[in-house]
């Protein structure tokens, strides 16, 4: 029964009481002192109920309060573990980007099997945040993860990336259970499409180069010799956007002629969240060079 209702129960029946012993000590003047004994069991009656219910509705404001501090606890709990798991994310993915030497002509595909390795479980208290990531496509978009800053949100021509966060928690004990799914957008500041595509170009342009042009000897400082004006061309080219472009050649056959040219490109200084690191891709052709005249 709600203690509004109660209370006046008690007071209905503490009015009936004192009406009764009223007309009782009218109408039999010489028993004064059982109307007054009923009226107080009736007073002492209604006190005691409305103890009970105030003690009750005391106890379920404390309770609500452990419940409303335990629930805002695990909130804040949750969202460090989710900033934490979305950092130790981005950690993994430069460890994985900066640790080898990628193939230019595979790099989205090495990317996309990076990423899926790439996740973290993060354990914070009673709260857990799992957080998986994906390769996404480069537009600016705001997001409201400012815990990752400076890699929170897209940017364009940089390595995108899409962070999906599960994060659960309970207290048993207060009866709390916590569950959230977010999507967050971060990046790391490194050019992937540019470096990719500046690689892919340079081994293509001097690797046509030499398919027209065979070298008269068959020797590395030949073929290299053959290509050293266009090579410094898309040196000076790649430097004006950032990058360097190194070139090497290494003769594999003489019978016919037979060199493996490789192509590097690399973005030196890329500031990530374990500090400064180098994303470098490289592409080898393996070219039969005809000799002139042949």
């Amino acid at each position: 029964m709600p203690l509004g209702s109660a209370l006046g129960c008690e007071r209905s029946l503490y009015s009936v009481f004192v009406q009764w012993s009223s007309s009782e000590s009218r109408g039999l003047v010489r028993r004064p002192g059982i109307a007054a004994s009923v009226a107080a069991a009736a007073f002492f009656s209604y006190l005691l109920l409305a103890s009970v219910y105030i003690q009750s509705a005391s106890q379920g404001r404390e309770r609500l309060a452990v419940v409303a501090d335990t629930e805002n606890s695990i909130w804040v709990d949750g969202q460090a573990a989710a900033a934490s798991g979305g950092l130790q994310v981005l950690a993994n993915v430069q460890n994985s980007i900066s640790s080898v030497d990628i193939h230019c002509s595979t790099a989205d595909g090495f990317l996309r099997d990076a990423l899926t390795r790439d996740g973290s479980t993060v354990y914070l208290g009673p709260v857990r945040a799992n957080v998986t990531v994906s390769f996404v496509s480069s537009a600016d978009t705001p997001d409201n993860m400012t815990s990752l800053n400076p890699f929170n949100g897209l940017s364009a021509g940089e390595l995108d990336l899409a962070m999906k966060i599960l994060t659960t928690g309970e207290n048993t004990s207060a009866g709390v259970y916590y569950s959230r799914i977010e999507v967050h957008d971060a990046h790391l500041p490194v050019v992937w499409a540019k470096v990719e595509s500046v690689c892919i170009h340079a081994n293509s342009v001097l690797s046509g180069t030499l398919s027209a042009s065979p070298p008269s000897n068959c020797t590395d400082r030949q073929i290299l010799s053959n290509i050293q004006r266009p090579s410094s061309a898309l040196v000076s080219q790649t430097g004006a956007l950032g990058l360097v472009l190194t070139t090497g050649v290494r003769v594999v056959g003489t019978t016919p002629c037979q060199a493996a040219l490789t192509t590097s490109v690399s973005e030196l200084d890329v500031p990530g969240p374990l500090g400064t690191f180098t994303l470098s891709m490289s592409e080898t052709s393996t070219l039969t060079l005809a000799e002139p005249g042949a």
